[in-house]
């Protein structure tokens, strides 16, 4: 990626800065060869920080990129500083921070949160009279949260002061600073969120600014500006399409700089279907990166993306036993004893019925459109009124049960982790193997474990657009 970075950027004479949000990109650096150029700092130095930290895909990426970046002679030395999570069955399996919190809403006073909540209410009751009298139509609910947005930002701009910088450290036991501290102006920080998704969400209320749910991710943005001259030199945000990144981030940081980009592990060559809005701020100008990175159409199409060459079915890689016992659980559900070793239930034998029915009915719809490799893939928690048949793997969703035609089974929950990016069954000495996070993850519960990889980023995007972040820090 740095290398074709660096001949993407030689080969372009200007930038239209059409994909920016309110700031010029940088300008295209200098021609030259591929590889670091002439003074190129051989050792880049980052304060990394998660929120909404889930079960720590962007810290596995992080892992990853120190590796790659190393084999071509760049040191990215990289300290985990932080972490914010509310679920505790995610925490027990983060990857190791120097400090980790519970709540986002811990980070601002009691006055202020009951101020927010209330100017929200405000807006939810005024939004509930107007449906009453009329059908609001997806534009109207755009408007009315937009109107409150405006709002929560005078009130949370004008109480700067009231955010808590120092909450309570579960790790620590003790008040800590969610910011790393700033040792030197060689060093940077970048701050890696994926917000809740579902006011934005076609599966969620579509509320947007006016669904309870948005409020944390208020409180995490404003957190982050009441640090002045000392925010993040870049934030990395994940969320769903339809999130309105563009405008938030523009009213919560003024004159910062930033991309906005919808991609799919799909776009990267992954057989799995995951659009969603990746979106690369730079909040602090007093920063050596402020307009520096780039997150463009353009740019992934010439370092990152990929033809698709394989099908979803490349995830079923669990060994025998594995699914074997898998089928079992399953059977155990419906009160049937386990098979014998060497046998094994059929998976449409033990699952729900009337899962099976639908998965009958994705079947019955692709033999009557004259298809005949079922190497297809369907999600037999929706009805086809809301799903479909893929031949990539369809979104993972926290309740999705994954079914694959051809195989006649379910993917295991470790499976959908693998095509989320956790590399369940690689060799234990394979250099992407982090044998320490498998085992973690295995310690959940299938449901549990169901829950969190629904939740989760995908190592692949995220890393893609971190190696972006760390390859202009070493440009």
């Amino acid at each position: 990626v740095y290398k074709r970075q660096l001949l993407h950027r030689a080969s372009r004479a200007s930038s239209s800065g059409s994909s920016a949000v309110n700031a010029a990109p940088a300008a295209p650096g200098p021609p030259g060869p591929p590889g670091p150029e002439p003074g190129t700092p051989k050792e880049v130095v980052v304060h990394f920080s998660t929120s909404y930290s889930g079960i720590g895909m962007a810290e596995v990426s992080v892992r990853n990129l120190q590796k790659a970046f190393q084999t071509h002679g760049l040191k990215l030395s990289v300290s985990c500083y932080s972490q914010t999570e509310k679920d505790p069955a995610c925490r027990l399996v983060l990857p190791a921070a120097e400090h980790v919190f519970d709540d986002l809403m811990n980070r601002v006073s009691d006055t202020t949160l009951a101020k927010l909540t209330k100017l929200q209410t405000k807006f939810i009751n005024r939004a509930k009279t107007q449906a009453e009298k009329k059908k609001m139509s997806a534009e109207d609910k755009n408007l009315a949260g937009r109107q409150f947005l405006l709002e929560a930002d005078c009130l949370l701009a004008s109480s700067l002061e009231d955010f808590r910088l120092n909450p309570c450290c579960l790790r620590c036991s003790k008040p800590c600073a969610f910011a790393p501290p700033r040792v030197s102006g060689s060093e940077i920080w970048v701050e890696c969120a994926g917000n809740t998704c579902t006011p934005w969400s076609k599966r969620g209320k579509m509320a947007g600014w006016l669904d309870p749910q948005s409020l944390p991710c208020l409180v995490w943005a404003y957190s982050l500006r009441s640090l002045g001259q000392s925010a993040p030199d870049v934030i990395v945000n994940e969320c769903v399409s339809g999130f309105p990144a563009s405008d938030f981030f523009a009213t919560a940081f003024p004159g910062s700089a930033c991309w906005s980009l919808i991609f799919s592990p799909a776009d990267l060559g992954i057989p799995a279907h995951r659009p969603r809005r990746y979106t690369v701020i730079m909040p602090n100008r007093h920063s050596p990166l402020f307009g520096k990175v780039e997150l463009h159409k353009e740019l992934m199409e010439d370092v990152a993306f990929r033809r698709l060459q394989l099908p979803g079915s490349v995830f079923l890689q669990a060994p025998p036993e594995m699914v074997k016992r898998f089928m079992d659980e399953l059977a155990e559900a419906k009160q049937l004893p386990p098979r014998p070793p060497g046998k094994v239930y059929s998976c449409t034998s033990v699952m729900p019925s009337s899962s099976r029915v639908r998965m009958l009915g994705y079947k019955e719809a692709l033999v009557a459109s004259g298809i005949t490799d079922m190497d297809y893939n369907v999600d037999i928690s929706q009805t086809r009124m809301y799903g479909g048949t893929m031949q990539v793997l369809p979104t993972v969703l926290k309740n999705s049960n994954i079914f694959n035609l051809a195989s006649d089974r379910l993917y295991l929950p470790e499976e959908l982790l693998s095509a989320q990016g956790i590399p369940f069954f690689l060799a234990k000495d394979d250099d992407l193997c982090d044998a320490s996070v498998c085992e973690a993850l295995q310690t959940l519960p299938q449901k549990e474990m169901r829950t969190v990889t629904g939740n989760s980023m995908s190592v692949c995007q995220v890393g893609t657009v971190l190696a972006c972040v760390f390859t202009a820090a070493f440009s």
